[in-house]
């Protein structure tokens, strides 16, 4: 059964102004009991004000609460935004809502299933949000597993994987957390490099360890450093004994010739007739290589350097020599 056959859109009739103070966060929706997402709210409260409402909030009544007889299944942005604009005292203006008739905030399965579908449309979840939405209607409302991946649309193999994020989010790398927050699709200057899939890989790691170890810790960082993919990642992870680590990461950056190259003892000069030419074309070549090593190992840069310096007194005896036979 589709979501639009369990419910009728109550819009066509007269509306009527609804005080926002009447109006609360369904607890079925994803945004319930969560931290407002700041960036979010002030980019639909500008496209509001300079376009009005473009997507009505969809509300449904909650005959249990007196005091907020409103619940928003959908829109909490949409609703967070117009009361920045006006108040909690003003209203939503007719049209502004869409009131659902026959689902009332009792309705578990139909509020659950309208609120992603609807919210599926509007704005893609981040990972945390995901977690905490699965978390709470298994904890909180207790909805059984199955029903939870068929309401959320989540193999049921990655739902037990969420809690455990849920448990154990404080303690990831601000990167990893900062890249599970993001919002797919969202216009951003961030670009996630850590997705869900990374943390599927290190969950049960971290539930039999109860916590995210300092290796791991490691691991975790490195990874998002140099944007390893999911099988790279795995590649690098600690061993699950504590002891040792995986495959050596791989050196995803280009190669730095002056930082990887190995010492080398000075080189021998060839023999070869100490003639200016001979002596420049010599000094040259171990300046060259001198200049190659600066930085990454002195010991032998100041070897070239002498050697170079050896070349050079060498041109001024060979052209000594030669002004000497000239002059003779």
């Amino acid at each position: 059964m589709q979501a639009s056959d369990t419910y009728s859109d109550n819009s066509a009739v007269a509306q009527e102004a609804i005080s926002l103070s009447a109006i609360g966060i369904s607890r079925w929706n994803r945004s319930y009991e969560t931290t407002q997402d700041d960036a979010y709210v002030a980019g639909l409260k500008k496209s509001i004000e300079n376009d009005g409402l473009m997507h009505p909030v969809t509300l449904v009544r909650d005959s249990d609460d007196r005091k907020v007889p409103y619940k928003a299944i959908a829109g909490a942005g949409r609703l967070a935004a117009i009361t920045q604009i006006r108040e909690v005292d003003s209203v939503l203006k007719p049209g502004e809502y869409r009131l659902l008739d026959g689902v009332t905030e009792a309705d578990t399965e139909a509020c659950t299933r309208i609120s992603v579908s609807e919210n599926e449309v509007r704005r893609a979840s981040s990972v945390i949000e995901t977690a905490r939405h699965a978390q709470r209607l298994m904890k909180a409302e207790g909805l059984k597993k199955n029903k939870l991946c068929e309401l959320l649309r989540i193999p049921r193999e990655t739902v037990g994987k969420l809690i455990d994020l849920c448990a154990h989010f404080d303690q990831l790398p601000d990167c990893w957390q900062t890249d599970l927050k993001a919002v797919p699709g969202r216009e951003s200057d961030h670009t996630p490099k850590i997705t869900r899939s990374h943390w599927d890989k290190i969950s049960a790691r971290v539930n039999e360890a109860k916590r995210v170890t300092p290796k791991l810790k490691k691991a975790m960082v490195r990874a998002h450093k140099d944007g390893l993919s999911v099988a790279q990642f795995v590649d690098m992870l600690p061993a699950k004994n504590g002891s040792g680590v995986g495959k050596k990461p791989p050196n995803t950056k280009a190669p730095d010739k002056k930082k990887d190259r190995k010492p080398a003892a000075p080189p021998t000069p060839a023999s070869e007739p100490k003639t200016p030419e001979g002596c420049i074309r010599q000094a040259v070549a171990l300046l060259d290589e001198a200049v190659t090593l600066l930085g990454s190992d002195q010991h032998t840069t100041k070897g070239l350097i002498q050697m170079a310096a050896t070349q050079v007194s060498g041109l001024l005896d060979a052209l000594g020599q030669e002004v000497a036979d000239a002059t003779a």
